[in-house]
């Protein structure tokens, strides 16, 4: 009865650490597929925002690392507001 209860312990053992493993990598899987989606939004508002600096004329606008003028440019060059990745980018470019 003993060999009995081993194989069914280790069987028992086996199949919940397959399951521990197959939990970790879909854990995993997710973190990996929000980070992406994460970064396709940022990707796309680094693409925005390198539209709109296009527009500007930086000989006739004073605007390079002043957020809040850089702000307003983007804004009215938009037409809307920014979002709040463009936001994070803006405040990146004028660290």
């Amino acid at each position: 009865m003993s060999c009995f209860f081993n194989t069914n312990q280790n069987s028992f053992a086996m199949e919940f650490k397959k399951k521990m493993l197959k939990s970790k990598l879909y854990e995993l899987e997710l973190d990996l597929k929000y980070r992406i989606f994460q970064d396709k939004k940022k990707l796309s508002a680094v693409k925005s925002i390198k539209e709109l600096l296009h527009q500007i004329d930086f000989s006739a606008e004073k605007v390079l690392f002043d957020k809040e003028k850089l702000t307003s440019l983007l804004l009215e060059l938009k037409g809307e507001d920014l979002t709040e990745d463009e936001k994070v980018i803006v405040n990146e470019l004028v660290k």
